[in-house]
């Protein structure tokens, strides 16, 4: 706003001083009124008898400030009163009171910004970061990445002054295919590390969602031995890892054992995800009664009780 000021009182201070100062008193002014009443307004909410308490009781208080509408008047006094705050009235002031970006600048004024040495002119910034001249365009280009090629990596003409003949007219391009790398047994590895590894945190994680649920402590303890031991396995492929070990027949049973326990674990995740949307059904969508939500809870419970324990696998 301060600018916008500058620009339409054509850079004259006094007058950006005096616009922000009346801004300042409009502001305060605004401010007292959704704070303080004066004796009318006091009157005519609690009667003159109640009214004559009130104000007394604030003038002991301190709760009084001179009202700006008669200024010198010492008589004339605002009272703190707890008002009720009117939603439609605080919106109203808002609008009324926000700050709509009007005018436009004049030639004087984009002048004044863009000419040399401006604010706005991109030689002085680009001097500031100590990016002017040939030298520093060219470190610009290169961080941005559309650096043109140097002279070192630009083929030389051949022998007689003649350079590589342009392509003819109309042929494609033609780009080398991309060569694909096999996986290493190491980098597969690797990767199935980074799985055991989150197999193994959502298995807690379903373990710790399942607590509050009745007749899921079965369940609870399978998922927590399945997560133990894809953190033994997690370890074991680290170890091998560690070693540099680079062929398969290093890590051909360890693979089987975590496509054994991995499998396993699925099972009960899908499991526990099936009784947290159970619980979590709203109460509506129980059309029978809660009795057989509990006995779905039960079924599911049964089945991972008599499910085999991946801990002793």
């Amino acid at each position: 706003q301060l600018f916008q000021d500058y620009v339409e009182t054509n850079r004259d201070t006094a007058q950006v001083e005096a616009r922000f100062e009346a801004r300042l008193e409009e502001t305060q002014r605004t401010q007292i009124r959704y704070g303080f009443r004066n004796d009318q307004w006091l009157i005519k909410h609690h009667g003159e008898r109640k009214a004559t308490k009130i104000m007394a009781r604030k003038r002991e208080l301190g709760l009084t400030i001179p009202d700006p509408e008669f200024p010198g008047d010492e008589d004339e006094k605002l009272f703190f009163v707890m008002v009720e705050l009117n939603m439609d009235d605080i919106r109203e002031l808002r609008r009324v009171t926000q700050i709509e970006m009007q005018g436009s600048l004049d030639a004087d004024g984009v002048k004044a910004f863009v000419e040399a040495g401006g604010c706005l002119d991109g030689k002085q910034h680009l001097s500031i970061e100590g990016l002017s001249g040939a030298t520093g365009m060219k470190t610009l280009a290169n961080a941005i990445g559309t650096a043109a090629p140097s002279g070192d990596a630009e083929k030389k003409p051949g022998k007689g002054g003649k350079g590589k003949k342009n392509k003819k007219e109309g042929e494609k391009e033609t780009t080398p295919p991309k060569v694909v790398v096999p996986d290493t047994p190491i980098s597969e590895a690797q990767g199935l590390l980074a799985r055991v590894l989150k197999d193994a945190n959502n298995c807690r994680d379903h373990a710790f969602k399942l607590r509050p649920l009745a007749l899921s402590s079965d369940l609870i303890d399978q998922l927590k031995a399945c997560a133990v031991k894809l953190g033994h396995q997690a370890d074991a492929l680290q170890n091998l890892i560690s070693k540099g070990k680079n062929k398969n027949k290093n890590y051909a049973d360890l693979i089987a054992e975590v496509e054994d326990i991995t499998k396993h674990a699925k099972e009960r995740v899908d499991l526990a995800k099936a009784l947290i949307r159970a619980s979590e059904k709203p109460a509506k969508s129980r059309s029978r009664s809660n009795r057989e939500a509990a006995g779905s809870e039960k079924e599911a419970a049964k089945e991972a009780t008599t499910a085999p324990d991946p801990a002793h696998a």
